[in-house]
């Protein structure tokens, strides 16, 4: 594949200057779009937001406009001052957040209802909306306001090396929080940290005239690593218990699942070798360990990064990834641990489960030499996949309630952005967004997307940025641009194919190549 972009003609638009590409790239250069397009839980009706109102269409045309002053009405003050980041939680009723508390407003009786109110000092916020509770931090320890206006204190550890309710394992294996739901609300499982075998480490802060030594925990290469269990606690008992993991304490606990009748709690055990992962279920109420599932092991390595997920309206199968096969899929299984069959395959990856369709599991994943990211329809009994988007480029998307339409947003090296809606089989129904070139006025240098072959003939996808006036009798300086790390991706036929504005700025006003 041989992809090029180019602006046009030099002289005829303004120069890129270094403040716009790095401080306004996306303030100055950002693409059309549009302002909290979801599906509301009508499976026909879409909402976004635009300059002061909400506006909820349909598919046939027809709009609901609520005005911010209708919002505001609860209020003695107009606190709102734009559209709030909103949630719907059925046809007519629809939850946001003000300062520090949680609201609901319902769009048919315009009746305003406060939910719970957090503490202004308040992290790691995460809420439920079946039981109208939030939980979040105060430094190291964990907290939960439910619906009542009850304070739950669900742990009191004095020393600040303890952490609860975070992240950990440094972010890894993909870990993004430290707090987890139960379906019904009424209880969550946390993440403990124990870090005071950890090495102190100083990150020294020159933004003074006197240089500050700020202290964090960071374990050197051959050094101790922090321990983490899992805790879980019942919010009608008040009562926390621990999972009785058994296995080194400075082992990897990751992708943490509940069952969807929160009886039992799923975990990803993985050593420190990384070569060996068990995914165990233990029972939330003693915490002791039932049983192994599967166990996943590889000579190099073994890289867990999504948790189980159940399949809609069957609570004995799930799906799970894997690289087992040297691309990451999905694969079916009971919930007794028997592999009923692949999901996904071939020479592509998945890279986002969305939801399902009937009998079928809608995903992104990649395509055209990892440079596309298409739309998906899996059937879940065999490994019969469909690309459902047609046009090149990076896609994402929504689906509404029953998995029939999807809100579908790309980009591609050649177009700046489009959103549609189509059908679940890749019918356009609706366009709702053909955004500009925001570069239509600015000059930006050439680039070309192509591939070469590495030493034992793996394709490598290359970015070359050219300068607009490139002179092809001419020698340039070259910038050979590189960024490595497992999931790192550089090169995507995207907006600038995935590069930075800068990289544009040192081509065009400098005349460097800019290689990938």
């Amino acid at each position: 594949m041989f992809l090029t972009f180019s602006t046009g003609i030099y002289a005829q638009k303004n120069s890129l200057n270094l403040e716009d590409a790095v401080l306004k790239r996306w303030s100055k250069f950002g693409t059309d779009r549009i302002s909290g397009l979801q599906w509301t839980k009508n499976n026909s009706q879409f909402s976004y937001s635009k300059d002061t109102q909400l506006i909820i269409e349909s598919l046939s045309g027809e709009k609901e406009i609520l005005e911010l002053s209708e919002l505001n009405s609860y209020f003695r003050a107009d606190s709102l001052k734009s559209v709030p980041r909103i949630t719907w939680l059925t046809e007519s009723e629809f939850r946001y957040k003000l300062i520090n508390t949680y609201y609901k407003f319902n769009t048919l009786t315009k009746k305003h209802t406060s939910i719970v109110k957090v503490d202004e000092n308040g992290a790691n916020e995460e809420f439920c909306d079946a039981s109208e509770a939030v939980t979040y931090t105060l430094e190291n320890n964990l907290y939960i306001n439910d619906s009542k206006s009850k304070i739950h204190q669900i742990t009191n550890d004095k020393n600040k090396a303890i952490v609860n309710g975070q992240a950990v394992h440094r972010y890894e294996f993909g870990i993004s929080k430290g707090t987890f739901w139960s379906k019904s609300g009424n209880k969550l499982a946390f993440y403990r940290k124990d870090e005071r075998m950890v090495t102190d480490y100083p990150l020294v802060n020159t933004s003074g005239r006197i240089a500050e030594a700020n202290l964090i925990k960071y374990p050197m290469a051959g050094m101790k690593s922090h321990n983490v269990m899992v805790g879980v606690y019942d919010l009608a008992k008040e009562k926390t218990t621990f999972i009785k993991t058994d296995g080194p304490k400075d082992q990897y606990l990751t992708n943490i699942a509940w069952s969807p009748d929160d009886k039992y709690l799923y975990i990803a055990l993985l050593n420190r070798d990384q070569n060996h992962v068990k995914l165990n279920q233990y029972d939330v109420e003693t915490g002791v360990f039932l049983k192994t599932l599967f166990e996943e092991k590889h000579n190099n390595y073994v890289q867990p990064l999504h948790p189980m997920l159940f399949i809609e309206g069957n609570d004995t199968e799930f799906l799970w990834r894997s690289e087992r096969d040297g691309f990451d899929h999905i694969y079916r299984y009971s919930i007794d641990g028997t592999l009923l069959n692949q999901v996904t395959k071939g020479k592509w990856v998945v890279k986002d489960i969305v939801g399902f369709s009937g009998n079928h599991v809608l995903l992104t994943g990649t395509d055209n030499n990892g440079l596309d990211t298409k739309i998906y329809k899996s059937a879940l009994k065999n490994s019969r996949s469909t690309i459902v988007s047609n046009d090149e480029g990076v896609h994402s998307f929504s689906i509404n309630n029953n998995g029939t339409l999807m809100i579908d947003s790309f980009n591609s090296l050649k177009n700046p952005g489009t959103i549609q809606i189509v059908s679940s089989t890749g019918k356009i129904k609706q366009t709702l967004l053909e955004s500009k070139n925001p570069f239509e006025n600015t000059s930006i240098g050439q680039t070309e997307v192509y591939s070469i072959k590495a030493e034992e003939g793996t394709e490598l996808n290359c970015r070359m940025i050219k300068p607009s006036n490139f002179d092809a009798s001419k020698s340039y300086p070259a910038l050979v641009y590189v960024y490595n790390g497992p999931g790192v991706q550089l090169i995507t036929n995207s907006n600038l194919a995935g590069a930075s504005l800068w990289m544009h700025y040192l081509a065009n006003e400098h005349n460097y190549i800019v290689f990938t």
